[in-house]
């Protein structure tokens, strides 16, 4: 767990979504310093944008970015898992997203249209890791896990936890890749 825990390795099985459609952005917790446990939950990033898909193609959405509200909702006080939910829906309806662009970045409203998504997923919230310690653009060092849900398979593991590093998903390494081609 961790940067310096033990490696280990779990099997978990895919639930289904309730929808079919995203904007196709990986979102992860920012904490104020004190660790996964001591951290206070500070807002939500953009970790990643999956390419050609809604938001990576509008060129406004980009990782980094501060997720401010979805359909006008403010996202202070969400889990990611909670604001992840906010942007499915069915395929090919449209939902609105405030951001701001860094710290003290100019801020955006941008309504993107929901394109496919996987299948499924296993409860867990991606966030890349950049060599400064964060997440971001800065050049990857690896793959961690931003959040569990509660209710999803890697929480019923028992074994998964936030900031643990991600090495391999069905046996393949994620070494070079973002955070949304590991999901």
């Amino acid at each position: 767990h961790g940067d310096q825990g033990e490696t280990y390795e779990v099997t978990l099985i895919r639930k289904p979504k309730l929808y079919d459609g995203d904007v196709g952005v990986a979102l992860a917790p920012v904490l104020t310093p004190g660790g996964k446990a001591g951290g206070k939950r500070q807002g939500i990033k953009i970790g990643d944008v999956v390419p050609g898909d809604a938001a990576a193609a509008s060129g406004v959405v980009v990782p980094e970015d501060w997720l401010l509200a979805v359909e006008g909702k403010s996202v202070d006080g969400l889990s990611t898992q909670q604001a992840a939910a906010l942007l499915e829906g069915p395929l090919g309806s449209s939902v609105t997203l405030k951001g701001q662009h860094g710290e003290q970045g100019e801020t955006y409203e941008i309504t993107l249209v929901r394109t496919p998504k996987k299948p499924g997923d296993v409860g867990v919230a991606l966030a890349p890791v950049s060599t400064h310690g964060g997440t971001g653009r800065g050049k990857g060092k690896g793959i961690k896990i931003g959040d569990v849900v509660p209710a999803g398979a890697a929480a019923e593991s028992g074994e998964v936890i936030p900031d643990d590093l991600l090495l391999a998903v069905d046996g393949q390494s994620v070494d070079g890749m973002s955070a949304q081609q590991a999901a």
